[in-house]
């Protein structure tokens, strides 16, 4: 199955190691994640360091082997499926549209995302955690 995963997932990866981190590093799943996610991670940095009692190199460490688990869609991949996107997202969250352009884009089976407002739109399915935990175990 592919999945999108929304920023927040990847910020819960990190700070611990969770069943996100379990999820995230399982062979029956595919991430992909737009570009804009990893810079959006790295803005609570320092944040999540302090939060999870992690040095630089911890978290450095932490972030690249989940990222080895994750594809990073470009912008340009993206850039069809905006307008799309926004549409779909316009009474919710406007600055989610680029993980609902990335599903579009690479056809995935829907947004790994605890997110309330991605319920809100019907076009791509929302996974969460403890839907892919049972996923997973089977």
């Amino acid at each position: 199955m592919n999945l999108v995963i929304d920023t927040n997932r990847l910020l819960a990866a990190i700070l611990r190691d969770s069943t996100t981190r379990k999820i995230i590093y399982s062979k029956k799943l595919r991430f992909v994640v737009p570009e804009h996610a990893t810079a959006e991670t790295l803005k609570y940095k320092r944040y999540i360091e302090e939060k999870a009692g992690l040095t630089d190199e911890e978290f450095t460490t932490i972030f690249s082997q989940i990222l080895f688990y994750v594809d990073i869609i470009p912008k340009s991949m993206l850039q069809p499926y905006m307008d799309k996107a926004d549409y779909l997202m316009k009474d919710m969250d406007l600055s989610d549209s680029p993980f609902v352009a990335c599903a579009l884009a690479t056809k995935s089976d829907g947004i790994f995302s605890e997110d309330k407002h991605f319920e809100k739109q019907d076009k791509i399915k929302v996974w969460k955690t403890k839907d892919l935990l049972k996923f997973t175990q089977k």
